[in-house]
């Protein structure tokens, strides 16, 4: 456990792993809270990363905040390839895992998925790395708990060029699972929109969670609004 003084602020751990020479290597990372409410966010806006070298480096390996009692990740470490970290489920976890098919342009897309009844953001991205291109990439995002009651949770997906993920520069899509992609249909999918779709996800603790399309906001330029010409000549 850590000392009481440091709630609130940030700590680094430099832990010494096998050298290279050593060949791959495999390892687990646990973190626990004891009390079983992880580390944010009735308590604070908690969280952690993992780097295998400096934090200054790049991305974390891993990362994570909103959990239960504990998180479990496997850490592969190749001698010749770069390692990767996969989370490891435990029974009384649930999250959200977002499948997203990225046409030509990744790095227009971006996702968030907040819970609206405590305006918690619970996973933001602004953007995608171009490499991604034509590939799918899988998000899995923790939400709260059954304990915590009936949640309401705002997903929302924008492209910043306004064509979507299909189709005139590729065949991209994304769906929304509560729990792992392989336990049944999603929640919620889509594919063709301009520039934004955004979900209500009700997720109660008694029953099936549902998702409901929120029609987009009007603006002034969109069609059957558009302002005449002359309007702004005499001020209509």
């Amino acid at each position: 456990s850590y000392d009481k003084s440091l709630a609130g602020k940030k700590t680094h751990e430099i832990i010494p792993i096998y050298f290279e020479e050593s060949g791959d290597q495999t390892y687990r990372f646990t973190i626990e809270d004891s009390y079983g409410d992880g580390l944010c966010c009735s308590q604070g806006d908690g969280s952690y990363e993992l780097h295998i070298g400096d934090v200054l480096e790049g991305q974390p390996l891993l990362s994570g905040s909103i959990f239960n009692q504990k998180e479990v990740w496997l850490i592969e470490v190749p001698s010749s390839s770069s390692p990767t970290a996969t989370f490891q489920p435990q029974d009384d976890d649930i999250y959200a895992t977002v499948e997203i098919q990225f046409d030509q342009y990744p790095e227009e897309i971006s996702m968030k998925l907040e819970n609206i009844l405590d305006d918690t953001v619970l996973f933001e991205t602004s953007s995608y790395d171009k490499s991604l291109a034509g590939q799918t990439k899988y998000e899995r995002i923790p939400i709260y708990s059954e304990e915590r009651g009936d949640q309401t949770y705002r997903f929302t997906i924008e492209d910043s060029y306004g064509d979507g993920l299909c189709c005139s520069q590729g065949d991209g899509s994304y769906e929304l699972h509560i729990g792992d992609v392989v336990e049944g249909q999603p929640l919620l999918s889509g594919s063709i929109f301009e520039r934004k779709e955004v979900w209500l996800i009700e997720v109660p603790s008694l029953s099936s969670p549902a998702a409901t399309l929120q029609p987009e906001d009007d603006d002034d330029d969109t069609p059957g609004n558009t302002i005449p010409w002359w309007c702004y000549i005499w001020a209509c």
